[in-house]
């Protein structure tokens, strides 16, 4: 019978340091979450505008066999050469490869050494028509 109490004592032990543990750790998962929540707010807090009002876009036809499509850029925005991609949705027009002007070369924490456009970039399209 003692051998049977102290299996009981032995398990009542580890199910204290088991809620010790599990108390310890809710603490630590509040904290996180927190912490996470205030990272959130910091983003909040740079207030960075919606994607219509950060980037105009207008397109037109400069010849009729050039497009030309420009974009004015707000203040504390960018957008990556790299991420450029462009489609017609006739089936009767193809556009060619754009023709980037130069941008500026950043070091970007997601992408590495990019090319970017601040303010204001103008892009031009070949157009080809099925005749």
């Amino acid at each position: 019978m003692a051998g049977h109490m102290d299996f009981i004592n032995i398990f009542k032990h580890i199910l204290k340091r088991m809620f010790l543990i599990g108390r310890i750790i809710s603490k630590l998962l509040i904290c996180s979450i927190f912490y996470f929540a205030s990272l959130t707010s910091a983003v909040d807090a740079i207030n960075l505008p919606v994607v219509e009002d950060a980037f105009h876009f207008n397109a037109r036809l400069k010849n009729p066999d050039t497009l030309l499509l420009t974009w004015q850029i707000s203040d504390r925005c960018y957008l990556y050469q790299h991420k450029f991609k462009l489609a017609s949705l006739n089936p009767g027009v193809t556009l060619g490869s754009p023709l980037f002007p130069k941008g500026e070369i950043k070091q970007d924490v997601l992408f590495g050494e990019v090319e970017v456009y601040r303010h204001h970039v103008a892009l031009e399209v070949p157009v080809q028509r099925a005749n």
